[in-house]
């Protein structure tokens, strides 16, 4: 489990960045698990929006695929971000797809600072092979296929997660040092750079 950073730095981060911090990228990044300590670490609040989809629908995000089909999770999906407009304080770890449309991007940068994860295409393959029973893109799938599916969808989406105010590599199999970079660009950019018109 992560332990709190440094107590200046969190002091520092919370006065000056009283804001969301939106993590994007591909499945298997590593979205939910840094958001969860990069949370703990700063003493913000830590929102996935998967679960609170699932939550909301009492359906897994399987069954949400299944049943209902992509089109209406898209807008749950779209529906669930908005409200963390109502959120401070808060680390949102998004789905693999989020920011993949204007209106999602659009919103997330305008509303917090954003971060995405980037992992190279064999790691994420690695990730993806033990853990692909939870995600309806691949849950049929065998390792060839995840493989071919990485090669076609991350190219499409890449665009995308490159729109976020920093890309951080996240092929570390230690999470802590993760989040130590995504606080280090924090800090830097609040103290040096800003961004102009960002909704704190």
């Amino acid at each position: 489990m992560a332990q709190p950073a440094n107590h200046d730095m969190v002091n520092f981060v919370s006065k000056l960045l009283l804001m969301r911090i939106f993590l994007v990228g591909f499945m298997g990044s590593g979205k939910t698990t840094v958001a969860k300590n990069l949370a703990t670490m700063l003493q913000f609040s830590y929102f996935d929006l998967d679960e609170q989809i699932e939550t909301s629908t009492g359906m897994t995000i399987n069954q949400i695929f299944q049943n209902r089909g992509e089109p209406f999770f898209r807008q749950m999906e779209q529906a669930q971000l908005f409200q963390t407009i109502s959120k401070e304080r808060t680390i949102i770890a998004t789905g693999g797809g989020t920011p993949c449309s204007q209106p999602n991007m659009d919103f997330i940068l305008a509303h917090g600072l954003s971060v995405y994860l980037r992992v190279d295409p064999e790691v994420l393959t690695e990730r993806l092979v033990s853990s692909k029973f939870n995600r309806p893109y691949i849950k049929n799938l065998d390792e060839k296929g995840i493989r071919r599916l990485i090669r076609v969808l991350l190219p499409e989406r890449e665009p995308w997660y490159q729109m976020a105010n920093y890309v951080i590599e996240a092929n570390l199999t230690e999470h802590r040092e993760v989040e130590e970079r995504i606080i280090s660009q924090v800090k830097e950019l609040t103290l040096f750079r800003g961004r102009p018109g960002l909704a704190l």
